[in-house]
């Protein structure tokens, strides 16, 4: 099976620079080419491609922050969806339909986020994720509507150095400035943080 494109967003939340984080995530894959030899006595070569689009539940744990830096490794489960597109067979002039089908899907993900801004995020990361099998119908261009199905198990996928972009909602708290301090006689706290006051007054 060769590759093909892959897009997809998602939204999320998580629990700071060192924990839990959850998202759901969909991601489309456009067609990939899938080629085969037929056993004897039929012979030949088919061809068709397949489609897949998915729907995730996935969490990650942030192994540490280190400056802009944060790794982390995660898992996730969800379902695809994988459309066969029409099989065509070297040895015959009939096209056997294709078919949609729903699997379970699952995947194991690792890599690090990199701060970019107090809002953007760039993640770059591997994942392995099994997408279950995909099945032709059993009609054909002919009319004749029980042929043996063709269909592939373990749709599998390798997505190694998948760039993303990630963009945080901040809470108008803990990014608020510290207002100016008024005149007093000792420095006092805001927002947990140490007012650099006027020098106190004799």
């Amino acid at each position: 099976m060769d590759n093909g494109w892959l897009a997809g967003g998602g939204f999320g939340c998580g629990s700071g620079p060192r924990g839990i984080r959850a998202e759901v995530m969909f991601d489309w894959r456009a067609d990939r080419d899938v080629t085969g030899v037929l056993a004897a006595p039929i012979g030949g070569s088919l061809n068709t491609s397949v489609q897949t689009s998915t729907i995730m539940f996935n969490a990650y744990y942030d192994l540490g922050h280190w400056g802009s830096f944060v790794p982390y490794v995660g898992a996730g489960v969800g379902v695809a969806r994988n459309e066969m597109d029409g099989v065509t067979f070297s040895s015959s002039p009939n096209t056997q339909f294709g078919d949609t089908n729903w699997s379970l899907a699952w995947s194991l993900m690792a890599g690090a986020g990199f701060q970019l801004t107090e809002r953007v995020i760039l993640d770059v990361g591997y994942r392995f994720i099994d997408m279950g099998s995909a099945q032709s119908g059993t009609a054909d261009t002919s009319g004749f509507a029980n042929n043996p199905p063709l269909r592939v198990d373990d749709l599998t996928a390798h997505d190694q150095g998948r760039p993303a972009l990630s963009f945080r909602r901040l809470s108008p708290v803990a990014w608020a400035a510290s207002p100016p301090c008024p005149k007093q006689t000792a420095p006092r706290v805001v927002l947990g943080r140490a007012c650099p006051c006027a020098p106190n007054s004799p």
